[in-house]
């Protein structure tokens, strides 16, 4: 009986299971093409078994247990002169002879394209079958087992989740590094040596676990539970899942800050002097002990006037790491994933090193880390970034003046381009991109001295107070309780965003009516071509060309592919290639790719980098 049986599951379920293998099939070939940018036809073996090894697994789970047990048709097959064990015992292997057949053919078209690619081994071969094969019987297992749980079923996918973000949050123990997809993590294309001993047995285990639940559930009280749980759940059922799942979720919250994340500390530094906050400059090549020193002292009185002006309660560890290697204006700030500060890292004494705009950049940063990074959300971000400015330049006269043409150079850029200031302040994080650092920065100080000398001192601080003085709770509550950055300009007596846009674009104007002349923002033509190489491959080509007969000067070109989920693009996630003439991006690109382009040349006048012709588009 076992024979009909078998073929039974799949005359039932053939139409299903073709349209199954043929998604797969069109998704291999996704991958496969996405391989070519990725180091090795290989990675598509990865992408096939997480993505749609996975996905087969739950719809073979679905036809195969949900379907048959829901429609109660297992009744008929419980007729038949064969036990309950077996007919389990075919379900379970039919449906993973479904799942394997097209993963192994799919592992063999891999295969074949990497051949001639890169060098395969015997032993690298057998290595990603067998990572692959316990990977898939894992992931079958455990669908078909919780498709047997009936109405549960979604309960338990539900407390999988939840699970893994308790994990990660409250154990750091990330999915990614439970055992299962230790086998299919991001390594798994080139390790070609080391194989991953633990995590194949302890996977294999947890099948061999899963299959053994699987059994008692389809066969405990000769078959009546998996029976009991097809049926619907109740209004009641639905009100206690419900119920758990928030009264979890609300625990998770009250957790989440169980215990504070040890301060951030620089092995080999100096520190800034007792009674302001803890600033540490690490010391390093090129900076004197005295000049790390006088920096951490600037760098702590700055950051205890912000705390009294905001009546801030606590501030965190500032860590500043010199760090020669990179570009004298670009400034970072560090993840910190297992310890609590602000780490920052600039080119401290360098030649061109703006100390002022790094000391503007420490205090955002840690206002930043005080509002729990909800004031760089992009309503608020402009107002974040011209605060530090203003409380940086506020007693600089030089400061101001120059940050005064660098605004009115901003300006004029955004007119050439978007029309006027109030679009720009509302899609903040689209305008720094057209503008770059400098000139961002600069727009967002006016606005934010506008707002000082219009508003008054005392209302101003009140402004001030409610944007970044309030460290808002790490959970949802946050979220609910902000409020509309229009809603806090007006009661502090300002104009909405709008309005305060219009009024500072006549402002500007004003000033910047005898400084035409000093505004270093030349004719200069910025084109980006992408031209066909082979087939659906492009290569880019720059080209910087002056309105008049002198060349342009030297300029960086500034580029990065951009993916559909991509918000905000920094400085230090861009690639960029030094020029002097129109040139050719040393790589290559696909049709159809999404790609940021600009570029960046020094200009002397306004002290800082200029970027020109910055635009999102996609190569064709």
């Amino acid at each position: 009986m076992i024979h009909p049986l078998v073929r039974k599951e799949l005359r039932e379920h053939r139409g299903v299971l073709v349209a199954m293998w043929v998604v797969c099939a069109l998704g291999l070939l996704t991958l496969l093409l996405a391989s070519t940018r990725q180091g090795s036809p290989v990675v598509a073996w990865r992408g096939l078994l997480t993505i749609f090894g996975s996905l087969l697994s739950l719809a073979l789970a679905n036809r195969f247990v949900v379907r048959e047990y829901g429609g109660s048709t297992q009744l008929f097959l419980e007729t038949l002169p064969m036990g309950r064990a077996q007919v389990i015992a075919v379900k379970w292997l039919t449906s993973a002879a479904c799942l394997l057949v097209p993963m192994a053919l799919g592992f063999g078209l891999i295969l074949v394209v990497a051949a001639s690619k890169v060098e395969l081994v015997p032993r690298f071969v057998l290595l990603l079958a067998a990572r692959g094969f316990v990977f898939l019987m894992f992931v079958h297992a455990l669908a078909f087992f919780v498709g047997l749980t009936g109405r549960y079923r979604y309960v338990l996918w539900l407390a999988l989740v939840v699970l893994g973000i308790i994990a990660n949050t409250l154990w750091q123990a990330p999915p990614q590094q439970w055992p299962p997809l230790q086998l299919v993590s991001a390594a798994m294309p080139f390790q070609r040596e080391a194989a991953p001993v633990q995590a194949l047995w302890i996977t294999g285990a947890m099948t061999a676990a899963l299959v053994a639940a699987t059994f008692t559930l389809a066969l405990g009280f000769q078959g009546s539970w998996v029976v009991a749980l097809a049926r619907r759940m109740s209004l009641r059922e639905k009100i206690v899942v419900t119920a758990a799942f928030i009264s979890v979720a609300y625990i998770m919250i009250l957790v989440e800050d169980r215990k504070p994340k040890p301060a951030f500390s620089v092995q080999d530094g100096v520190t800034s002097s007792t009674g302001l906050p803890r600033v540490m400059v690490a010391r390093a090549e090129g900076v004197s002990t005295e000049a790390a020193l006088a920096l951490a002292r600037r760098l702590a009185t700055e950051l205890q006037a912000a705390r009294e002006y905001l009546a801030i309660d606590k501030l965190p560890v500032v860590a500043v790491l010199p760090d020669a290697s990179i570009d004298s204006e670009l400034f970072l700030v560090a993840d910190l994933p297992d310890s609590d500060g602000v780490v920052v890292r600039g080119a401290v004494g360098a030649e061109r090193f703006d100390e002022a705009g790094f000391r503007a950049f420490t205090l955002g940063k840690v206002l930043d880390w005080h509002s729990r990074h909800r004031a760089s959300r992009e309503p608020r971000r402009w107002l974040l970034d011209g605060f530090p400015r203003w409380r940086i330049a506020r007693n600089d006269a030089a400061q101001r003046e120059l940050l005064t043409l660098r605004s009115a150079a901003a300006l004029q850029a955004l007119e050439s381009e978007r029309g006027g200031l109030a679009p720009a302040l509302r899609h903040w994080l689209t305008t720094r991109e057209q503008l770059g650092d400098c000139l961002g920065d600069a727009l967002a100080w006016r606005a934010t001295q506008w707002l000082s000398e219009s508003l008054g001192e005392a209302r101003f601080g009140q402004l001030a107070r409610a944007l970044f003085g309030q460290r808002p709770t790490g959970d949802i509550r946050a979220f609910l309780s902000e409020r509309p950055v229009d809603e806090l300009l007006q009661n502090a007596g300002a104009p909405t965003v709008g309005a305060l846009a219009d009024k500072l674009q006549q402002a500007i104007h004003a000033e910047g009516a005898g400084q035409a002349d000093r505004i270093p923002l030349q004719p200069w033509s910025v084109k980006f071509e992408a031209v066909p190489m082979r087939g659906s491959i492009f290569e880019l080509r720059h080209a910087v060309t002056p309105a008049g007969s002198e060349p342009p000067p030297p300029y960086a070109v500034r580029y990065m592919r951009v993916g559909p989920w991509d918000g905000e693009l920094t400085r230090a996630s861009m690639e960029r290639v030094d020029a002097i003439a129109p040139g050719v991006l040393p790589a290559s690109f696909p049709r159809g790719e999404r790609v940021f382009t600009a570029v960046e040349m020094y200009s002397p006048q306004l002290q800082c980098t200029l970027r020109l012709g910055a635009r999102r588009w996609q190569v064709q």
